[in-house]
């Protein structure tokens, strides 16, 4: 008897489990505020000019220093940064103004199986 209500105990954990994860991830895809899109910056930079534009984000914009991540100490003098944002133009106005000439900013985009299936069908 002890087996089957530990059996059915475990049941039901794995069944909350899942649901908890599916609110989780229902929450995580409709983060984004109505009419925001998801982009992705890439901000380049020289070596040269590595410490000016780090100097710039911390001076102008230090709220995103927890969000940028950095290719620097690999060689790759890019900063990389996803933002919800209205707009491109919106987007490139979180950055520094000195980064924002150089920087790309691309719009990012989820696919469904569906949406895959039916690009094969032309």
């Amino acid at each position: 008897m002890s087996n089957v209500k530990s059996q059915s105990t475990l049941v039901a954990c794995v069944f909350s489990l899942v649901a908890i994860v599916a609110v989780i991830a229902s929450t995580a895809v409709s983060a984004a505020p109505s009419g925001e899109e998801t982009y992705l910056i890439m901000s380049p930079h020289t070596k040269e000019s590595c410490l000016a534009d780090l100097d710039a984000v911390l001076a102008e914009t230090p709220q995103l220093l927890d969000s940028i991540e950095w290719g620097c100490m690999s060689g790759d003098h890019t900063g990389y940064l996803i933002v919800q944002a209205e707009s491109e133009d919106a987007a490139r106005q979180m950055l520094p103004t000195s980064l924002r000439k150089d920087a790309k900013i691309i719009r990012l985009n989820q696919f469904t199986a569906d949406q895959i299936r039916s690009f094969h069908k032309g």
